[in-house]
């Protein structure tokens, strides 16, 4: 898929990419699939801390979101995926 066409489909939704991110991708077969390769190349750990308590999967790279490979993505805790994107525990970005 082309950013042209996933440009389209978000468009058609009526959200933002941002919104469509959340409320569409995330819950998408592509992205289960995605993640489950992910925690089955390295487990279900923070790959920073080790830690296996709130591990999700954060994106390092957007080159095209239906365009992941498993270099693009990282398992982290949750404390480690705020650093990671830049925001506190409340949400708000870090300076």
């Amino acid at each position: 898929m082309t950013a042209t066409e996933l440009k389209a489909i978000i468009s058609a939704t009526g959200l933002s990419r941002r919104e469509w991110y959340w409320q569409v991708y995330l819950k998408s077969d592509h992205w289960r699939d995605v993640k489950k390769a992910k925690f089955g190349q390295v487990g279900k750990r923070c790959e920073v801390c080790g830690s296996k308590r709130e591990i999700q999967v954060h994106h390092l790279n957007y080159r095209n979101i239906f365009d992941v490979t498993l270099p693009d993505l990282q398992v982290l805790c949750d404390a480690h995926h705020r650093e990671a994107r830049g925001v506190d525990a409340e949400g708000g970005r870090v300076q």
